[in-house]
């Protein structure tokens, strides 16, 4: 998957913004396993785009396994309802984060949103 460097900015921004939510909801829903495995696997990413963003290429190439491509758009997916929320009650224009989010979500090629409902 091909990612900009402001998109991969973007992304770690925000996924290292929402870890402690993330770990919460899925201890909250999860058992203890699957939620470490879960909470690992959003590590794993997280780790993955900070190896790359340092990459002085204005297009990154960036490999997720299946897993990864399943917790990201659902990440996405979850965050983006948030973004809208959050910009409606405080009256604010998200409106190129959601655009960006939206471009990201396109293509990872149909993600089954299995994680959405966690956050």
């Amino acid at each position: 998957m091909q990612l900009t460097n402001t998109e991969v900015g973007m992304l770690l921004i925000h996924m290292g913004i929402m870890r402690k939510e993330i770990k919460k909801a899925l201890k909250r829903n999860y058992s203890f396993f699957e939620a470490k495995r879960q909470l690992a696997c959003y590590d794993s990413i997280i780790d993955l785009l900070g190896r790359v963003v340092d990459d002085t290429k204005k297009l990154c190439d960036i490999e997720f396994s299946d897993e990864q491509k399943e917790m990201l758009a659902s990440f996405i997916y979850s965050y983006t309802t948030i973004i809208k929320q959050e910009a409606g009650r405080e009256k604010i224009d998200a409106s190129d984060i959601l655009q960006a989010f939206e471009k990201i979500a396109a293509r990872l090629e149909g993600g089954r949103h299995a994680y959405a409902e966690t956050i």
